[in-house]
Order: structure tokens, then C-alpha cells, then sequence
């Protein structure tokens, strides 16, 4: 099934996001850092009906997960350290607040940006500025990384029994 700017990603598809900074604190979690900054939870997009987005790929429309994310940085001038990753299913949350679900509605979202087909933003519903602290502190709770060197775990959750077939996005 196609997918179209601002659908839902599939439940078993994995969201990441490049590292390129070393984020890394001595027990192998990431530090806050990796979540703080004005640039990686933003406001929405204009005519967006989510509140904030980080943005990711989907690992189901990423050809080669490590030559991208080497590219990734190397146009921005930065040393590739790793990826942070989740199931889509982990990442989706009505906002209960229960165990590991976040204060507030969370999804990911397919939105191809310039020419990015794999594209996929974390987003938030219902938060405002002042929420931006508790959003990376959720973040910090919920995303797993690795350094570049263990990319090939990421890569092997291609192999799970629901992973989604690669989805052509709609023309």
C-alpha cells in the first residue's frame, strides 16, 4: 500500500535518526544532548496538525542505512557516530502517561522532504514550548542508539516476522 505525505508509518516499521555528534555517555546510553537544541524537536511544519516533530527515516524505505547516514553527514561536514532507533509500535502513544507512554499523543509520520523519500518525522500532539523538556526527557527513555560500528543490529530488524515489505510512496 502507497504512502502518502503525513500517513501513519506502519507499526513494525523502525523510525531513525542520524547521530552526528558524540552523544554518548560512559554506560552507552545517549546523553540529553542528543535530544536538546533548537534544531531536533521543532515546531510543526505550517498546516500540520501535529505540535512538534523530530526528524528520522524510516529504516523500510532506507536502501543502505550506513553509505545514508555517512552522506547525511558528510554534507553536513560531521563525523557519523551511530543511530537512534525505534519501532514505530513503541513509538506510538495515546498520551495515557501509563508505563513508557509519553505525557502527551505521539506518532510517526511519513513526510518525504526534498526528494528524501524515506523521510519520517516523531511527532507530538498537544504540546506547546514549554513542553519541549519533558518530550527529550521521554525521548531519552524510549530511543535506543548504536555507535556506527553495530549499525548491522539495526539493519537485522529488517528480518522480523512483521517488518513491512519496502511500500512505494505515492506519486
Amino acid at each position: 500500500m502507497p504512502l502518502y505525505d503525513g500517513d501513519p508509518a506502519d507499526p513494525y516499521d523502525v523510525w531513525t535518526r542520524v547521530l552526528t555528534a558524540d552523544y554518548w555517555r560512559a554506560d552507552g546510553t545517549l546523553h540529553n544532548g542528543a535530544f536538546s537544541g533548537k534544531h531536533v524537536i521543532t515546531s510543526a511544519s505550517e498546516g500540520r496538525p501535529w505540535s512538534h516533530e523530530l526528524s528520522g527515516s524510516l529504516l523500510s524505505l532506507v536502501d543502505n542505512l550506513r553509505r545514508e547516514s555517512e552522506e547525511f553527514c558528510a554534507k553536513l561536514g560531521k563525523q557519523f557516530h551511530g543511530i537512534m532507533y525505534q519501532t514505530v509500535e513503541n513509538l506510538r502513544t495515546d498520551g495515557t502517561g501509563y508505563p513508557k507512554q509519553s505525557p502527551f499523543p505521539t506518532d510517526v509520520r511519513y513526510t518525504p522532504l526534498n526528494g528524501k523519500t524515506a523521510h519520517a518525522d516523531l511527532v507530538t500532539f498537544k504540546t506547546g514550548q514549554e513542553d519541549r523538556k519533558e518530550i527529550r526527557d521521554w525521548l531519552q527513555e524510549m530511543i535506543q542508539a548504536v555507535r556506527s560500528e553495530k549499525l548491522p543490529a539495526v539493519c537485522s530488524m529488517r528480518l522480523a516476522p512483521h517488518f513491512p515489505s519496502r511500500s512505494e510512496p505515492a506519486q
